[in-house]
């Protein structure tokens, strides 16, 4: 009896049964993901960002030229109270440590994840700047941009947050 003689067929081997199993295992990681990418929050916090990218390419030198013009060294800060709690800072100097009236200070706060939680709010004048107690509706991470108004002066600083 040879050993050719076996009736065996080559689907009960278990290589082929194993790279069958692997090429199946592989088609269905892809297809959670697929469904993962289509079903979720592309994570963009700029409903126009296509202009908003190129307005910023374009006028970038424009932008930093007038942030070296103005001349203000702003410090933001952020404090941690509690896991969902925290207490920001915000001063606007110019050379010299002289405080720059500044007229309002407004906090966006965005989460990279999931838009359906962002919010804004206020920051009110304290002695030396500006101050918000934030209480935020979930833990992770955050992104909070402050725009600063002083007439018809547009000034952002951004800032990522991380709450665990």
């Amino acid at each position: 009896m040879s050993f050719i003689d076996h009736n065996y067929s080559s689907w009960r081997n278990p290589w082929v049964l194993s790279c069958i199993a692997a090429v199946v295992i592989v088609l269905m990681a892809n297809g959670v993901m697929i469904y993962f990418s289509v079903s979720t929050s592309p994570g963009l916090s700029e409903k126009n960002y296509y202009e908003a990218g190129q307005n910023y390419l374009n006028n970038q030198q424009k932008i930093l030229q007038q942030k070296k013009q103005l001349g203000w060294n702003v410090d933001f800060t952020v404090t941690k109270i509690s896991s969902l709690k925290s207490q920001m800072t915000l001063t606007v100097n110019k050379q010299g440590d002289q405080l720059v009236d500044i007229d309002s200070v407004e906090l966006f706060f965005y989460r990279p994840s999931n838009q359906i939680h962002d919010f804004s709010m206020p920051m009110k004048p304290h002695s030396t700047g500006f101050l918000a107690n934030v209480t935020f509706p979930l833990k992770g991470v955050w992104d909070v941009m402050a725009l600063i108004s002083k007439k018809d002066i547009k000034y952002q600083v951004k800032k990522r947050v991380e709450l665990y």
